[in-house]
C-alpha cells in the first residue's frame, strides 16, 4: 500500500518535473522548486526518459520542447 501511494504521488508530480526539465533546470534546482529531494527528482526524470524512449536528459528536454532528435545506430 505504501509503495502504491508513493508511486501515485510520484506520478502526479511527474508533469511538474517535466515542465521544469523542459526549461533546462538541474535536478537540484527542480527539487528545490518543488520541495522534493534530488533523488526523487531523479526518479521522475528516469520515468520521463523511459516514457519518451530517450537515453539522457538533454534528449528528453529536446523532445519535450518538440524538437525531433536523430538517433545514430
Amino acid at each position: 500500500m505504501v509503495r502504491q501511494l508513493r508511486s501515485y504521488r510520484r506520478a502526479a508530480r511527474t508533469p511538474e518535473v517535466a515542465k521544469l526539465l523542459k526549461s533546462g533546470f538541474t535536478n537540484k534546482e527542480i527539487g528545490y522548486m518543488l520541495h522534493m529531494s534530488e533523488r526523487t527528482v531523479k526518479c521522475h526524470v528516469y520515468e520521463i526518459m523511459q516514457e519518451l524512449n530517450v537515453t539522457n536528459r538533454t534528449q528528453a528536454a529536446l523532445v519535450l520542447n518538440g524538437i525531433e532528435i536523430c538517433k545514430l545506430n
